[in-house]
């Protein structure tokens, strides 16, 4: 992703299907200092359209079919090809993790940032409360798009 352009701050749109492939490039992206923005495809049209225009996402990537779903609703999105396995460099805190959108009951869906420290001291705060009990292990069913996908 860094060979691409790509740096701390900027945005990476990713087709969000149950893919394995959907994990491994937000885990990319966190890796990499980006914040990824999921795009749902079950999202009608016209929102894609515009969270595509309020996060500008500097590049979109996500497995080969979802991601040809989303440019037939999006066309002329700038993708990626699967990088080669980059060099390690962890995230530091202030780096951007994720912008996902609000459901827009108020109007206009609007896009949170977040960042990465707070989603470690949540992530800490589950290993270490005693009132969660034992270790659980957990499917994900929380769409990439809503943001308990990050504590499944």
């Amino acid at each position: 992703l860094r060979d691409a352009g790509l740096g701390a701050g900027d945005r990476l749109g990713i087709a969000a299907s149950r893919h394995p492939e959907t994990l491994v490039w937000m885990l990319a992206a966190v890796e990499a200092g980006l914040g990824y923005v999921p795009f749902d495809l079950d999202y009608p049209t016209a929102r894609l359209q515009a969270m595509a225009e309020d996060a500008v996402p500097r590049a979109f990537v996500g497995d080969a079919a979802a991601l040809r779903d989303l440019q037939a609703a999006l066309p002329g999105l700038p993708t990626l090809e699967a990088p080669a396995p980059p060099a390690p460099r962890h995230a530091a805190a202030p780096d951007l993790t994720y912008v996902l959108f609000t459901s827009g009951s108020s109007g206009r869906p609007k896009g949170v940032a977040m960042g990465e420290a707070p989603i470690a001291r949540l992530i800490d705060w589950h290993v270490r409360d005693e009132r969660l009990g034992a270790p659980a292990i957990t499917l994900l069913f929380a769409p990439f798009s809503f943001d308990v996908h990050v504590q499944e």
